[in-house]
């Protein structure tokens, strides 16, 4: 009781602050974002002009950029060009109000931007450190625009007492991972971390105090809420607590925002019963089965009634690879139909957007029965625009799969670097089209199915999984089946790139791929980021079923590697 008061107080705390928004500030989850949304001209636009290079320097920069949205996949990747005058600019696709976008440009800069309206960025390269480069905010470093003083706001407060900020991040993570911790004594560890991150956002805005106060606040309370929803998936919260969350609304479209929209719907679908299967029966009514599916079926049905756990838990692993459209399907419709009974229409469609999965194909199912339970006119029309996104990449990836060419090159994957006595065989690539990339890679390797690993050296969880991908490619040295990692150049080098294969001892083939290459081909695959893993089977044909290495077993590969 003396807990839940605890905490209690703190969340009444946060959410009378967060609610100090002005007046005509527009939440995705309320209605009336719809007529703001119509207006096409209210996408925000952000530009930007780098200063004091010689004209030949400015075609050398590398412009990337993640913007972070409201769907499933939580940010996504672009690239843009430096024009010979030094200006640049930044696409959106909607007007969404206080869009989070992480900017990084070449070594020199790395900063996190807030647009609303609009924005524009000024670099000095003259008054940048050359060695230590800009980190958020500092000399040569200008933010202009309607969304300037939010943007200089919110990048100082991150460097604000940055290490007092980063040790208490560090104790949020260590003990949201504790799992011993029994729930009661957790909820007052997270508490008193966040009174502290209070009040040094307290102290913040009282030397910084500005008319956007409010947003800083609001970021810190969904933060707060989304970590506690994420450590409640197995104890189920009080109720007074959970009303609160429910009533919670994040003003941003940033990491913080989404992170608490996602652990929600992650919450919710839990609470649905979406991940569990009560009628496996009910999987012929959403696609054809054959034989072996019907016998998979019967199995199952039969090890569910005995309560034969073990041999359910062996063959349920096997029916998730093998039906894994149909499954999607069913727990989306699950989903959306909890949404719909326990929230407005407007907040229901809001987070029926936000369903979703890593895999491309069941991601188009789901986008599919989203966008026919959907009543709010703007949730609407960005499903069908993503969905149309989605399903022509499928189409582009099946495209290139089909239509490649026997490789005529002699170096089809690039120019050799270097073959490693653990078994890894390093290529670097240059001036290549992703399609060419792709195809490359099938031919290269015909006849056999193909693992694709999008990584990064600086990757925490690409890095991660890496024992695991080690063991399973070992476990299959005798399968039709390459193991093939493309690790971006983005904020890494070829001499990293090599050092952290060494260090790991990564077999299997390695290609350095270019920043702007890699993210086209990751669109391709509706890729979500780093790691992402594309499975392609010997026939050429992308399968869904592959999550990560982590959670993959070698009878998961030999199923995979089954071509029906």
């Amino acid at each position: 009781m003396k807990t839940l008061l605890f905490t209690s107080i703190f969340i009444l705390i946060c959410t009378i602050l967060s609610a100090q928004a002005p007046n005509g500030t527009f939440l995705l989850e309320d209605p009336a974002f719809n007529s703001y949304f119509i207006d096409s001209d209210k996408i925000p636009t952000v530009t930007g002009r780098i200063r004091n290079l010689s004209p030949d320097s400015y075609s050398k920069i590398k412009i990337s950029y993640s913007i972070v949205t409201p769907f499933y996949d939580f940010q996504i990747k672009r690239n843009t060009n430096v024009s010979s005058d030094g200006s640049f600019f930044l696409q959106l696709d909607y007007p969404f109000p206080y869009q989070q976008i992480w900017l990084s440009i070449g070594d020199s800069l790395y900063t996190c931007l807030y647009v609303n309206t609009d924005l524009s960025i000024e670099l000095d390269a003259a008054r940048v450190d050359k060695k230590k480069g800009i980190s958020f905010s500092g000399e040569g470093l200008v933010f202009k625009g309607t969304d300037g003083e939010l943007t200089r706001l919110m990048n100082n407060h991150i460097l604000f007492k940055r290490n007092q900020q980063l040790e208490i991040s560090r104790e949020i993570q260590s003990l949201s991972r504790t799992s011993k911790v029994p729930y009661n004594e957790f909820l007052q560890k997270l508490e008193k971390l966040y009174t502290k991150l209070r009040m040094i956002d307290t102290e913040f805005l009282k030397e910084n105090p500005s008319k956007f106060g409010w947003l800083i606040e609001n970021e810190r309370t969904s933060r707060y809420y989304a970590e506690l929803l994420s450590n409640s998936l197995n104890d189920m919260m009080d109720d007074e607590l959970w009303l609160k969350i429910n009533n919670h609304k994040s003003f941003s479209i940033s990491n913080d925002g989404m992170s608490f929209y996602r652990n929600l719907i992650m919450y919710i679908s839990i609470t649905s019963g979406k991940y569990r299967i009560d009628d496996w029966n009910s999987i012929g009514k959403y696609s054809k089965i054959d034989d072996n599916g019907k016998k998979l079926i019967d199995s199952l049905v039969f090890y569910q009634k005995t309560k034969n756990l073990k041999q359910y838990n062996k063959l349920a692993g096997k029916a998730f690879t093998t039906f894994s459209d149909t499954l999607a399907a069913i727990s989306t419709i699950k989903a959306i139909t909890f949404l719909d009974a326990n929230f407005i229409p407007v907040k229901a469609d809001y987070l029926k957007i936000k369903l979703g999965s890593m895999d491309q194909n069941e991601q188009i199912t789901i986008f599919d029965l989203v966008s026919k339970n959907l009543t709010t006119p703007w949730c609407k029309n960005v499903i069908n625009s993503e969905l149309q996104n989605l399903m022509a990449s499928s189409q582009e990836v099946k495209r290139i799969l089909q239509d490649s060419k026997p490789v005529t090159s002699n170096y089809p994957l690039g120019q050799p670097i270097a073959e490693l006595p653990f078994g890894a065989r390093l290529f670097k690539l240059n001036n290549v089209q992703a399609s060419d990339l792709l195809g490359n890679i099938k031919n290269t390797f015909k006849g056999k199915a193909i693992l694709l690993d999008f990584w990064a050296t600086w990757c925490a969880p690409c890095l991660s999984e890496m024992p695991y991908s080690i063991k399973l490619q070992q476990g299959a040295k005798n399968l039709p089946i390459e193991f093939v990692y493309l690790c971006t150049s983005n904020n890494s080098s070829q001499e990293k790139w090599k050092q952290k294969i060494a260090e790991l001892k990564i077999p299997g083939t390695h290609i350095f791929v270019e920043e702007t290459v890699e993210n086209k081909l990751l669109n391709l695959f509706s890729g979500k980021g780093f790691p992402t893993y594309v499975f392609i089977d010997s026939k050429g044909v992308y399968k869904s079923g592959f999550i990560r290495p982590s959670a993959t077993d070698l009878k998961t590969l030999e199923r995979l590697l089954e071509n029906k």
